[in-house]
C-alpha cells in the first residue's frame, strides 16, 4: 500500500510524487487497467474532515503541485487519471451522502484556495507519449498536457449541482484553462433530481451512477441541442483514450476488430471435446448399466463363465 495524499504531501519531495504515479501506472497497466478515480485535489478545511487521507493539504499550492507530479507519473506510463472532486467536496456528511450539501462560497476564495489544486494539475502536469504518426510506422514523440480526466463532485454550489454547472465545468475548465479531455460524474446518488440531460450540456461527459447505465438515463436524444452535447462528450473520451497507452503505436488509417484469440479458441474446442466425450460416456454408462440388469450373464468373469460351462 501507498502512504496517504497528506503523507506525500508532508514531504515535498516532487520526485518522489512522480515516482508514486509512475509506480502506480505500472501496477494498472499489469492489471489491464486503464483509468484511474485519482488523485484526489480537495482542500483540508478541517482537520476532521471526512476524507482528508485523500487529500494533499490544507495549502492549495502545496496540493496542486504534487497532485500534478502524480499526474504527470500516471500518464507518463499511459494511465488516464480523473482528478477529483470537482470542486469545494471538501466536507462530508454524517452519512456520507455528499450530495445533499451545498456551498456558498464567493469567487476570490474559490479560485485562491479551492479551485487553485485543480488549476496547478490541470496545467502544469505533462506527459511524453510515443505514437505511429503515418502509415509507414514511424514512431513519433510528443509532450503534452498530463491530465486528460477529471471527476466532478456531488456537492451543490448553491442550488445548481456540480457536475451540472456549465460555469464550472466548460466556462472554466474547458475555456479557460484549456482543459481537454473527459469529465465523469462522481457516484450519484439521486439521480432523479441530478438530471443527465443537464449534466451533458454543463461539459460532463459520462455518469457514474447507481445501477443504470449512462445512455439509459438520458431523456433527450434527437434535439439539435442533445445530439451536439452527446458528440462532444464521445469526442471528450475518445481524446483520453486515443492519448493512453490504450491506443498506442496504432497507425492512422487502422482498422480495429476483436477477435478471440487463438487459445481461447483451442480452449473452447477442447471444452466442448471434453463436455461431448462426458455426454457420450454417461450415455454409454447408463445403456450398459439397464443391459447388466436385463442381461447379467453378458457381464460375469471369464473364469466364472468357463466354471459354469464345465
Amino acid at each position: 500500500a501507498y502512504p496517504s495524499e497528506p503523507i506525500i504531501a508532508a514531504t515535498f519531495n516532487t520526485d518522489l510524487a512522480y515516482n508514486m504515479g509512475e509506480a502506480v501506472g505500472q501496477e494498472a497497466m499489469s492489471a489491464g487497467v486503464n483509468s484511474w478515480y485519482a488523485p484526489a485535489m480537495n482542500i483540508h478545511r478541517s482537520p476532521f474532515s471526512g476524507r482528508n487521507f485523500e487529500y494533499y493539504s490544507e495549502d492549495p499550492l502545496l496540493s496542486g503541485i504534487m497532485g500534478a507530479y502524480v499526474v504527470s507519473g500516471c500518464s507518463d506510463q499511459g494511465l488516464i487519471t480523473t482528478i477529483k472532486h470537482f470542486a469545494l467536496n471538501d466536507e462530508e456528511l454524517y452519512d456520507n451522502d455528499r450530495s445533499r450539501v451545498s456551498i456558498w462560497c464567493n469567487e476570490q476564495a474559490m479560485r485562491e484556495i479551492y479551485l487553485k489544486p485543480f488549476e496547478i494539475a490541470v496545467k502544469q502536469a505533462r506527459m511524453t507519449i510515443n505514437y505511429t504518426s503515418d502509415e509507414d510506422g514511424t514512431v513519433s514523440t510528443r509532450t503534452m498536457r498530463g491530465a486528460t480526466g477529471i471527476m466532478n463532485c456531488m456537492n451543490y454550489f448553491g442550488f445548481t449541482w456540480g457536475g451540472a454547472n456549465y460555469a464550472l465545468n466548460t466556462e472554466l475548465l474547458r475555456d479557460e484553462w484549456g482543459f481537454r479531455g473527459m469529465v465523469i460524474s462522481d457516484m450519484v446518488m439521486n439521480a432523479g433530481s441530478n438530471s443527465v440531460d443537464s449534466a451533458l450540456r454543463s461539459g460532463t461527459d459520462t455518469w457514474m451512477a447507481w445501477g443504470d447505465s449512462f445512455t439509459s438515463l438520458i431523456e433527450d436524444t434527437e434535439s439539435a441541442t442533445a445530439v451536439s452535447v452527446i458528440r462532444r462528450a464521445v469526442k471528450d473520451m475518445c481524446y483520453a483514450v486515443v492519448n493512453s497507452r490504450s491506443m498506442n503505436n496504432i497507425a492512422p488509417g487502422t482498422t480495429i476488430s476483436y477477435t478471440m484469440s487463438p487459445w481461447k479458441i483451442g480452449l473452447w474446442i477442447s471444452n466442448i471435446s471434453v463436455g461431448v466425450l462426458t455426454v457420450v460416456m454417461v450415455i454409454y454408462m447408463v445403456r450398459r448399466t439397464k443391459d447388466a440388469k436385463a442381461h447379467p450373464e453378458n457381464y460375469k468373469a471369464p473364469k466364472e463363465k468357463k466354471q459354469k460351462k464345465a
